[in-house]
């Protein structure tokens, strides 16, 4: 059976396999972003990873670097506290020593639901504010939250609703909270699966899980990335980073 330890850690494994290590010259923690800035060789690189709650205030933003390497930094998506933002310092060192593929194309999640769901039940966990936007076309349209919007279904219905869903996207949070395996167990055979958003990681062996596309991103300008992670921008404000989709 699958679960939250063995698919983490066969995220890390995929991170860290073949790869060198490096120091770490910045720690970012926004109100929306944690980010990680590599040194050499991974100098021009930057990974981030949304965090889980969000601080009340932007000035709480914070940038600062630690004693300790990329890897040992990726290992806390295993050890590290989810309440004190430890699993998305691991994930966001982990997206730093994993970029996308040169298959992945630059797309946006949005696109690939409304395409993937036309005709079908489509299920979205997480409140991502693309789904406002989506047109009409599904047979029907779910979208679960731990904090409600109005006309979202609260995450706890899950058990009832993501076994009926044709398209599932889930946030990549869901790594970070490790709640991933239990919604996979509750996918409805032969469902597209897609994991959605910035801490979702390029790592193959999330294919091997039944993940049919990986929506993630990656930082091409680490300056204003930074920039707009300190001055408390969300994801979809963000400079200096693009949306990427590996099917």
């Amino acid at each position: 059976m699958l679960d939250a330890i063995h698919l983490l850690s066969a995220v890390l494994a995929d991170a860290c396999k073949g790869r060198p290590d490096a120091p770490i010259t910045a720690l970012a923690r926004g109100r929306h972003t944690i980010a990680v800035r590599p040194g050499a060789p991974h100098t021009g690189r930057m990974g981030i990873c949304s965090r889980l709650t969000t601080d009340d205030h932007p000035s709480q933003a914070e940038l600062s670097t630690r004693d300790a390497t990329l890897k040992e930094l990726a290992a806390e998506l295993l050890t590290g506290d989810p309440a004190l933002d430890g699993t998305c310092f691991g994930m966001a060192a982990i997206n730093a020593l994993l970029p996308p593929p040169e298959v992945a194309e630059a797309a946006k999640a949005q696109d690939i639901i409304a395409e993937r769901g036309q005709g079908k039940r489509v299920a979205v966990v997480g409140h991502f504010p693309f789904v406002e936007r989506l047109q009409d076309g599904f047979a029907a349209l779910d979208v679960l939250e731990l904090s409600p919007h109005p006309g979202d279904r609260h995450a706890s219905e899950a058990p009832e609703i993501l076994p009926h869903a044709d398209v599932l996207a889930l946030t990549g949070q869901t790594l970070t909270n490790a709640s991933l395996p239990e919604l996979l167990r509750l996918r409805k055979p032969g469902a597209f699966i897609m994991l959605v958003g910035p801490s979702t990681p390029f790592a193959p062996c999330l294919f091997d899980v039944g993940v049919d596309a990986l929506c993630g991103s990656v930082v091409l300008d680490p300056d204003a990335a930074l920039a707009s992670i300190l001055a408390g921008e969300p994801y979809r404000g963000m400079r200096g980073v693009e949306s990427r989709i590996w099917l």
